[in-house]
């Protein structure tokens, strides 16, 4: 196989996982009763820990007016809370409630996350490694290209 068909190969098999990843992201909020970018914001506040309103809208793509609907939905679920600086009462940070997000997703994500520990166990530490190091340098170029493409949503 030449060097062009196993890359395209691979960029085939990140589409599928991409696309994979969406429509499971979808059916796992269906499954939990909220909207799928309610699932998205818990998850980003889960990975990034406690986020600004603002920042939520970036990585969102949500208008601040979006955003602040949606963490009016989570924060009526006892998902996220609330914290003003006492300087600013205007700057809002939103804080996950991380132990009940634990307690109401675990059985939906669960076997998902045992299967793929189980894949990875498969692996050698240096295919580990060079797994890993590979999907921190796909999720920055991800990220790169979505902050570009969300400056033309304005």
């Amino acid at each position: 196989m030449s060097i062009n068909k196993i890359s395209m190969d691979l960029l085939l098999q990140m589409r599928r996982l991409s696309t994979n990843a969406v429509m499971y992201s979808g059916v796992t909020a269906a499954v939990a009763r909220l909207h799928t970018t309610d699932m998205e914001c818990l998850e980003l506040l889960t990975l990034h820990g406690p986020l600004s309103a603002g920042q939520l809208s970036r990585l969102t793509g949500l208008t601040t007016g979006s955003t602040t609907t949606m963490i009016d939905r989570l924060e009526a679920k006892g998902y996220v809370n609330r914290q003003q600086k006492m300087s600013d009462r205007r700057h809002v940070t939103v804080v996950p409630n991380t132990e009940k997000i634990d307690r109401d997703f675990d059985h939906i994500s669960a076997p998902l996350g045992e299967a793929m520990l189980l894949l990875i166990s498969k692996c050698s530490q240096d295919e580990i490694q060079i797994i890993d190091r590979f999907l921190q340098d796909a999720n920055a170029v991800v990220e790169a290209e979505i902050g570009q493409l969300a400056k033309h949503t304005n």
